[in-house]
């Protein structure tokens, strides 16, 4: 598997540690928090229509602010997956909660 990374690494110029450098770790993080705080704020089923309502202007400030496309799946306290793409990395994640 290393090998393969390397040698993909190698076709576009860019060494392992460039890559990981590059990977925008703190925030994704930043971005499942807030998902989190609208789960938690928003359980109330009557209140979907206010949980979807803060998806999508923290997705709409993430393009403004740092032109990351973020999708946010619609507000269901179960499952949500959270889609991030800042044109230099694309992670996709899928949260459960129970």
């Amino acid at each position: 598997m290393l090998a393969l990374i390397v040698n993909e690494s190698m076709l576009v110029g860019k060494t392992t540690s460039e890559s990981v450098l590059e990977f925008s770790k703190s925030d994704i993080l930043d971005i499942k928090d807030e998902v989190s705080r609208v789960r938690e704020l928003n359980l109330n089923p009557a209140d979907v229509d206010v949980a979807n309502n803060h998806i999508r202007d923290m997705e709409r400030l993430s393009l403004a602010r740092k032109s990351i496309i973020l999708e946010i799946s619609d507000f269901n306290p179960s499952v949500m997956v959270i889609h991030f793409n800042n044109g230099v990395n694309q992670y996709e994640e899928t949260l459960r909660h129970l």
